[in-house]
Formats: C-alpha cells, sequence, structure tokens
C-alpha cells in the first residue's frame, strides 16, 4: 500500500483495495449492469440449464443431431410479430355472394342441385414403399374423379403456394427442388411422417372458411376433398390443398432461417457476430431440404432443430432419425433422387448404367430396360440439363 492510500484509508476509512466496500466504483458499475439487465433473458438463460458439457460434442452423424435437446425460449423460435397468418382473403375472389352455394355452381359451371347430389365414392388399396412397408392409397371412382379434376381447375387451381413449394405445381420439378442446393457446404434432408393422412378434415374446412367460403358450398367443398376425415391420397385435388395448407409453414420456416435466428448460441441465448451465410429451403411435397454455404456445426444443429419445432407446431411429424440426412461437401450430396454436388444430374451409378443398357440394345445383347425405359430415362436427363440451364425467375 503506498503512502498516499495509506493516508487516505486513515482520514477517510475508504479502502480501494476492497470489492466489498459500497464507495468502490466497481460496485456502482456492476449494480448499473444489474438494473439494465432482462430479467426474462435471465429466466430465459437459467431454463437452458447454464452451460451444458454434453453440448461440446461435436456429433458428425445424424444420430447425434437427431437426439439433440437443445430448448429454444418461444420467444426466440417464434416472435408473435413475425409469425404469419393465414390469408384471409379468398384466392378467387366471388363477384356476387361470397363463399355461397350459388358462386360454387357458378364457377364451376354446374346448379346447385347438381351440386347437393354429388355423392363422393372412393376406392381402397395399397401399394408397397420403396422402403419397406405398404402405402395406402384412396383413389376416387371414375366419375367422381373426373368431378374432382373440374373442381381442382375452376376453384382451387389459383390457391396461393408458397415459392418453397416445387412438387404438384405447373412449371416446378424435381430440378427446381435440387437447384438451390447445388456447391453447398453441407446440405440437409428432412422427411414429414404420414403427410396427406396427417391434413384432417377439419384443417381443410378451416382453410375454406378462412379464404371465404361458407355455410352449406363450405361443407360440401370439405366433404369432396376429404375422405375418412383425412386428405385422401390419390384424389386429384390432395396435392393442391396440401400445398396450399402448408403455406404459413413454407414461411415460417423461409422466414426463420432467413431471419438468422440459427446465429444464437442456444445455451446463452448470446448472439455470435459471426455471419451464418445463406441458408436455402425448398420443400417437395414431403421431402425438406435445408442447405448451407458455412459448415457450422451449432448453425445447422439449431436449423435442423428449428425447423422440427415449426413442422411440429404446424401439425406435422418429422421422421428425427430414419430419414434425416446430413451431407457435407465430400458425400454424394442426394436431393430427391439428384445428386448437387457440383450441378444437378443423375447419380453417377445411374448414368453408368444407362451407358451399358443402350451399349447392350444397340449390340443386341441382353439389357435391363425396354427400349420405352431407356428413352424415357433419357428423357429425364434431357428435362434435368434444360431446367438447371434455365432457372426460373
Amino acid at each position: 500500500m503506498g503512502l498516499f492510500s495509506f493516508i487516505r484509508r486513515l482520514i477517510t476509512g475508504y479502502d480501494p483495495g476492497n470489492p466489498h466496500d459500497p464507495r468502490n466504483p466497481r460496485i456502482d458499475r456492476q449494480r448499473d449492469a444489474e438494473s439494465d439487465r432482462d430479467p426474462q433473458t435471465d429466466r430465459d438463460r437459467s431454463s437452458l440449464g447454464g452451460h451444458d458439457s454434453q453440448d461440446s460434442r461435436n456429433p458428425r452423424n445424424s444420430q447425434d443431431y437427431a437426439d439433440s435437446r437443445t430448448r429454444i425460449p418461444d420467444r426466440v423460435f417464434n416472435p408473435v410479430q413475425e409469425r404469419p397468418q393465414p390469408s384471409s382473403t379468398p384466392a378467387t375472389p366471388a363477384t356476387s355472394s361470397p363463399g355461397n352455394l350459388d358462386e360454387l355452381a357458378r364457377r364451376l359451371e354446374m346448379t346447385a342441385d347438381q351440386l347437393r347430389a354429388i355423392v363422393p365414392a372412393y376406392r381402397t388399396f395399397t401399394i408397397p414403399k420403396r422402403t419397406g412397408g405398404v402405402r395406402i392409397i384412396d383413389a376416387p371412382v371414375e366419375q367422381f374423379k373426373l368431378f374432382q379434376r373440374r373442381l381442382l381447375k375452376r376453384v382451387l387451381g389459383r390457391l396461393p403456394v408458397h415459392q418453397a413449394a416445387t412438387a404438384y405445381e405447373r412449371g416446378v420439378s424435381i430440378v427446381h427442388h435440387a437447384m438451390p442446393h447445388v456447391l453447398r457446404q453441407v446440405v440437409v434432408r428432412l422427411d414429414i411422417r404420414d403427410f396427406f393422412p396427417s391434413i384432417t378434415a377439419d384443417r381443410v374446412r378451416d382453410y375454406f372458411k378462412a379464404i371465404g367460403w361458407r355455410g352449406q358450398a363450405l361443407k360440401l367443398l370439405t366433404e369432396w376433398t376429404t375422405h375418412q376425415n383425412k386428405l385422401p391420397q390419390g384424389a386429384p385435388t390432395s396435392p393442391k390443398l396440401a400445398n396450399a395448407l402448408c403455406y404459413r409453414m413454407d414461411k415460417r420456416i423461409t422466414m426463420a432461417l432467413a431471419a438468422g435466428r440459427v446465429n444464437m448460441n442456444p445455451k446463452t441465448l448470446e448472439w455470435e457476430r459471426k455471419s451464418v451465410g445463406e441458408i436455402a429451403y425448398t420443400r417437395y411435397a414431403d421431402d425438406l431440404a435445408l442447405s448451407f454455404n458455412l459448415d457450422r456445426h451449432r448453425n445447422v444443429k439449431t436449423a435442423i432443430y428449428l425447423v422440427k419445432r415449426i413442422v411440429e407446431d404446424e401439425g406435422f411429424r418429422l421422421h428425427t432419425r430414419k430419414k434425416l440426412r446430413i451431407m457435407r461437401k465430400g458425400d454424394r450430396q442426394l436431393v430427391t433422387g439428384l445428386v448437387v454436388n457440383a450441378g444437378v444430374n443423375l447419380p453417377r451409378s445411374r448414368r453408368r448404367q444407362l451407358r451399358a443398357v443402350a451399349h447392350h440394345l444397340a449390340t443386341g445383347k441382353r439389357a435391363t430396360m425396354t427400349p420405352d425405359q431407356l428413352r424415357g430415362w433419357h428423357t429425364l436427363q434431357e428435362m434435368i440439363l434444360a431446367q438447371s440451364s434455365n432457372p426460373p425467375q
């Protein structure tokens, strides 16, 4: 202790080396910092369990990501001001009495009595899944299928669909689903479990009501497009309705990834200054694809968790173990069966097979495909080349 400090302490009783002295300026700075702290942030931080030694691991496979149970508060996951709401504007606006039976009859160019007389009829059968098991198909009988196609063209055709949806829409295909994920450091594939059966009749009715249909028209539209309280897999109207009903889910996922929320440290709720880079998202029916131009474990992990939360909040479930795929730059990155490492193309093994079949057919040897099947594959290759060279604007 210096002479000046000793004299000051002798006169005033103040000890600058004592951190508990109330006259110490460090006490004032600490008190100010505590008064400016957000109590909600402290509660959220404590709910995360502080520093978890288990999270210091660096898992590099799908199972570690699936087993992760990182907890992120709802205020970070889904802020109220950014959550999109279902559109209340009819996609096909009515001109006279919006949503009534007469308006529906006018669009279908039928009478109200004819609409009331339509009785939905389906035949149910199963087809084997590629991964094992069977898929239940509820296909409408021919006469009712013709009516559903009329309904699709005149009423459902203009329903809004998010740009991330690339299945069952005119002008887009599996190529457009794969193109945003070309030349990426990490590509993630997720799969929705029981996609069509998860869309219940109540959800379909609520959607039709939200876009303006009422009364008997609302009741008939729901009956015509659902079967056994769910969206039938095999009906011409189901793909379009599924995409329309997933509009909010696609928008929420796109907003969450674009807002940079994956740049947050889930343990401390602190925002990192590192850039997360670009994160692309597309959906082809029940197949979801994410891709990152920066390979950062925490960002990939948090993005998967956010997507899982949003998908479950929208009434679906993901295959988080069986069909979760995380493919890095050194792996073969596949999106809906197409390789996207350096460009969109068929896998190399498939291209070699097609060349071998073409050679066998040309030389009269036994081939594993018929000439018509080979022409079909060549047509697919030409489509991939043409669409990947001219992306949609």
